[in-house]
Formats: C-alpha cells, sequence, structure tokens
C-alpha cells in the first residue's frame, strides 16, 4: 500500500529515441556493429577516422539496409557527410557524440536482443537481408550441385570380398577419391 491507502503508480518507464531505435533492431551483429563505432568515437574523440562511415563499405551498407539501422545511427548522432562526393556518400558523427552513455544503452540493447533469441527457443536472430541474400544463393547452388549428382555421386565403391557373389561390404577409400594423394 502506499501514502494514506493510495495504490502506488505503476509508470512503464519511458524509452529515450535512441532506446526505442535500438529495441527495434532483432539482429545481434547490427548491434554488435554500432557498439564498436560507438566504442571507437567514445574513446577516441579527437581520432577524425572514426567519426565517418563510408556508406560504400559492405557492413556499413548491411547496417544501413538491416531493420532499424539508419535510425538507430541517426538517433546516435551520424548525419550526412556533405563534404562527401556523390559516388561515395558517407555518414559523419559531429564532436560531442558518440558518448559512453549512447555505448552503455547499446550494450543493453544487445544483451536484450540475445535475451529475447534464447526465449525464441535459441534460434539465431533473423540475419540482415544482405547476409540472408547471400546465404539464398549459397543454398540454390548446393541444391544445384546435389540435383546435378555432384561429389556425393563420383563415388568409386569397390567390394572388399572377392569372388564369392553377394553382399560384401562396400568401401572408399581417399584415394580412391583422388584426395591426399601423395
Amino acid at each position: 500500500m502506499g501514502y494514506a491507502g493510495y495504490v502506488p503508480a505503476k509508470l512503464g518507464a519511458v524509452k529515450s529515441e535512441l532506446a526505442a531505435a535500438l529495441g527495434a533492431i532483432p539482429c545481434v551483429e547490427t548491434l554488435a556493429f554500432l557498439e564498436t563505432v560507438t566504442r571507437n568515437a567514445a574513446t577516441q574523440p579527437g581520432e577524425p577516422k572514426f567519426r565517418r562511415l563510408r556508406e560504400g563499405n559492405a557492413r556499413v551498407a548491411s547496417v544501413l539496409a538491416s531493420p532499424g539501422g539508419r535510425r538507430a545511427l541517426a538517433a546516435l548522432g551520424w548525419e550526412a557527410d556533405v563534404a562527401a562526393s556523390a559516388d561515395d556518400p558517407a555518414l559523419l558523427l559531429p564532436r560531442g557524440l558518440g558518448t559512453t552513455a549512447d555505448l552503455k544503452e547499446i550494450i543493453d540493447a544487445a544483451g536484450e536482443a540475445r535475451r529475447a533469441a534464447r526465449r525464441r527457443g535459441g534460434a539465431a536472430p533473423p540475419p540482415n537481408p544482405a547476409e540472408a541474400a547471400r546465404l539464398a544463393v549459397q543454398m540454390a547452388a548446393d541444391r544445384a550441385e546435389v540435383a546435378a549428382g555432384g561429389p556425393v555421386g563420383a563415388c568409386k565403391a569397390v567390394a572388399l570380398v572377392e569372388g564369392g557373389g553377394g553382399g560384401g561390404a562396400k568401401v572408399v577409400s581417399a584415394g580412391d577419391l583422388g584426395v591426399n594423394r601423395g
């Protein structure tokens, strides 16, 4: 019971814009990238290379393409670099942003994403779109290889038991397949 018999109010914690943006990111790898760039900017604020991200970089592009990635970068203070060329766009983090408080929020969000993955039954969080596309291409190539009777279909099994008919065991050595020939 609260004061004078009143029930204490149960107000939900108000999330900051950054916490809300980070909570919308399901991919742990994206959060790990945000943690790295924020840690670099917070620990070495005078170093310009840690305050600029090229959008053409594969890792940055995958973060920008992942759900909530662009919103989280904007909430951290990253903005378009007006001095960058049109062929090589970049994001810039102004001085004074990218603090250790931001880093703590990212670490907390990454922990929550890992806990959510465990609650889903240990399944990994959904991959970012670039990784999902790469995996889809690899799976299609694997299916085509199996359908064409790839390496598995080229097996050269030989009978261990010579002569007498029947069911001798079939054994294949690495040398029969052309592997480990010295």
